[in-house]
């Protein structure tokens, strides 16, 4: 990514995150694998905590080094104590598949020009909705948001 050689903006920015982000939520968050110290560093300075990661399989190598990257990873971080899920396997897979699902077929959900004039696609499942880019290869998850927060806003701050 253009700009991303040092990691100044990480504390910063999870700071802003963890600020605008509504009271006992989660925020979805990759991060760069090689340097998972700075990031939870930067998670747990904000005031975040980890409570769920995840691992994305590609189909091609990212990059190569000792071995082949052929996977993203994610961490979902919660901001208070928001409520678990009756079904937490089941919301992480959905989760899985849908992002698999977007990364197959791009294109899927709608535009949100109320929201955004950015060229981004919104796919509601349950009470979020992950904000993405189409039209790069990988698609680009930009933020997975829960419906009920002032959208318009959030996303005027973040894209």
């Amino acid at each position: 990514m253009p700009g991303d050689d040092n990691d100044a903006w990480l504390k910063p920015a999870f700071a802003e995150m963890h600020r605008v982000l509504q009271a006992d939520g989660f925020c979805f968050t990759f991060y760069g694998w090689t340097h998972p110290d700075r990031f939870m560093q930067a998670f747990r300075a904000a005031g975040f905590r980890p409570v769920g990661h995840f691992a994305f399989v590609k189909r091609y190598a990212s990059s190569v080094g000792h071995v082949r990257c052929r996977h993203e990873t994610a961490y979902l971080l919660a901001k208070g104590n928001p409520r678990r899920p009756d079904h937490p396997n089941r919301i992480n897979g959905e989760f899985y598949d849908l992002f698999a699902s977007l990364g197959r077929m791009p294109g899927q959900g709608h535009a949100r020009k109320d929201l955004t004039m950015r060229p981004v696609l919104f796919f509601p499942l349950y009470s979020f909705l992950v904000v993405y880019q189409p039209d790069v290869k990988p698609i680009r998850i930009m933020a997975v948001l829960r419906g009920k927060r002032n959208l318009k806003r959030i996303l005027r701050e973040r894209l």
